[in-house]
């Protein structure tokens, strides 16, 4: 009977030594990072002065009004300077760019959570979304890459 007990603590001792082992081997494997993806888009871009930046401009102009309206001293006004305007242009969000020098590009994936550098030429801004004039098309999927996932969302990230 002691020998059986003897057998059977030895086993055990040795069930949780290798479940501690393979516990931890698991747990130092490093996790893969999963990065979400996103398509350009058609839109309008309009490059305009900035609104609430208390930019302030006199000017003259002169006003046809009509006989039941009526100015007062002291009156302002807010207006949107137009610099320029492209109506239907593919355009990506300005914070997927990365840049290598002077040079703009994002990184398009090839296949599932693969991806290619891609060097792309940029038009116009309106300071959250820019035009893409060539590089990509519209089924090409950028990497968001300032925003990783990993793939166990219930573990905590590093």
């Amino acid at each position: 009977m002691k020998f059986i007990i003897k057998i059977l603590t030895v086993a055990l001792i040795l069930v949780v030594f290798i479940g501690t082992i393979f516990f931890l081997y698991n747990k130092s494997r490093k996790k893969p990072v999963v990065f979400k993806t996103t398509t350009p888009f058609e839109t309008s871009i309009i490059k305009k002065t900035e609104e609430k930046g208390a930019i302030q401009f006199e000017i003259k102009a002169k006003l046809r009004l009509k006989s039941s309206h009526f100015i007062r001293a002291g009156y302002s006004a807010n207006a949107d300077i137009v610099l320029d305007k492209k109506d239907k242009v593919l355009a990506i969000n300005e914070s997927l760019l990365q840049f290598e020098s002077e040079t703009a590009f994002v990184e398009v994936e090839t296949a599932p959570q693969h991806f290619e550098k891609r060097y792309i030429e940029l038009g116009l801004s309106d300071g959250i979304n820019i035009e893409v004039i060539s590089g990509l098309t519209a089924e090409d999927k950028i990497k968001i890459w300032n925003s990783p996932l990993r793939e166990n969302k219930g573990s905590k990230s590093e």
